[in-house]
């Protein structure tokens, strides 16, 4: 477990961050610093090297070109309304994402092992800058730490400093939800 660093009687927001990673990490998850993903712009959030690890192990049957036309699918997803890409994005996560393979028979593809949960790919990444458009205007933000399941990320964690006597949980709620 990380040590908290007491440096003139206070403790800082990331030595909380190091903790819980550690917490994560001895729970079973991967780390990896948000610096650390391959990515072609800051606007990707999908890791696409857990996805396509996980796709090619749990789906032996799919060729390298099926497996990039599914990740594909996943990356390009959002160009509904943002209720429709949830509800789709949803339903891949619980039932598979429908693809036709080469040999023309539809199958549905499962994104996460529910059933194995040893064969998915857990990991805990910190610091990982996420560009977007608002308005015409690129804006950044970098969470604390997001929770990836093969390579999708899907959950979000804002710490706050419990030592800072203004940091407040609405704090960190509100920036969840009005920032992200």
């Amino acid at each position: 477990m990380a040590k908290l660093k007491n440096i003139n009687g206070r403790y800082f927001e990331s030595d909380y961050e190091n903790a819980f990673l550690s917490f994560l990490e001895e729970a079973g998850w991967n780390y990896l610093s948000g610096g650390s993903i391959p990515r072609v712009s800051k606007r990707d959030v999908i890791y696409t090297d857990d996805l396509e690890q996980f796709l090619s192990k749990t789906n032996g049957d799919l060729t390298n070109e099926e497996i990039t036309r599914i990740i594909d699918s996943v990356r390009l997803v959002g160009a509904e309304s943002e209720f429709a890409t949830l509800h789709r994005v949803y339903e891949w996560m619980v039932n598979g994402i429908r693809f036709i393979p080469k040999s023309g028979l539809a199958q549905m593809v499962p994104l996460i092992d529910f059933e194995n949960p040893n064969k998915n790919i857990f990991r805990a990444v910190n610091q990982l800058t996420v560009e977007y458009t608002n308005n015409g205007q690129t804006e950044a933000r970098r969470p604390d730490i997001l929770l990836y399941v093969n390579g999708m990320p899907l959950c979000i964690i804002e710490l706050k400093n419990p030592t800072d006597a203004n940091a407040k949980i609405y704090d960190a709620w509100e920036q969840i939800n009005v920032r992200y």
